[in-house]
């Protein structure tokens, strides 16, 4: 029994870093957007963001106040892959607006927030939820992502949407979360592709990060890695992807 929950939580925690949110990438892939040089429109990235509608209206206020749409996208999906909240959003944008790049804003916001780090969990109340619910490895992870967000207890909001039986999107909604993703996808690197990038300099949990990264701006793992590798940061990776791209 104890050996199988150690399992399980070791298991989850591999998830939760290997398995970053990557619904925006995998969406735009599938239509083909990304790449060839073509702009993501408005509309095109509302769709496959899966803004809630709540949040649309907050977007269309701050889009009537002259933001730039442009401005407003990238700020978003950067708060949707840090379970950021929608309050965050302006503020964000007129920093960007008042010169200061978006390598150097995405840099202040993470260094301004506590990074997250799975919970160690009770293993009898895994046991529990996993044997006798209908709740998911996924729905543990998620809640445990939206507790350390919203400050909301884990057991609260797992209970909640068991009783409720609301979507984590709608839950998010409520909590002024721009994430409400059902599942977290997995990020898949083979062995023959560890073997490829990894270095003394650069090991293999540098490539895991490259491939997560890689993911969330819809790039090639080998263009990643090779910014990585020339001493771009996560931030000015994802400026200026996002930038070509919105």
């Amino acid at each position: 029994m104890k050996l199988r929950a150690r399992t399980f939580i070791k298991m989850l925690v591999v998830i939760l870093v290997l398995g970053s949110m990557i619904q925006l990438g995998q969406a735009l892939a599938q239509t083909g957007l990304f790449g060839g040089g073509n702009k993501i429109t408005y509309e095109q990235w509302l769709s496959s963001m899966q803004v809630h509608d709540k949040f649309k209206l907050e977007l269309e206020r701050l889009s009537q106040q002259n933001h730039s749409r442009s401005d407003l996208m990238i700020a978003y999906t950067f708060l949707f892959y840090e379970y950021g909240q929608i309050k965050e959003l302006e503020p964000m944008v007129v920093k960007k607006e008042s010169g200061i790049p978006w390598d150097t804003v995405f840099t202040e916001y993470l260094n301004a927030h506590e990074k997250f780090e799975p919970r160690t969990f009770d293993t009898e109340y895994l046991e529990g939820l996993t044997t006798t619910s209908r709740v998911t490895a996924d729905d543990i992870m998620i809640a445990d992502r939206l507790s350390f967000a919203s400050g909301e207890p884990l057991k609260t909001l797992i209970s909640d949407k068991m009783e409720s039986g609301q979507s984590w999107g709608d839950i998010a909604v409520e909590l002024g979360i721009v994430n409400g993703s059902e599942t977290l996808p997995r990020v898949q690197i083979t062995a023959d592709q560890m073997e490829q990038f990894v270095t003394d300099e650069f090991p293999e949990e540098r490539v895991a990060e490259a491939f997560v990264l890689a993911q969330k701006v819809y790039a090639e793992p080998k263009d990643v890695v090779a910014k990585m590798k020339g001493g771009r940061s996560e931030s000015f990776i994802m400026a200026e992807f996002w930038s070509s791209e919105f």
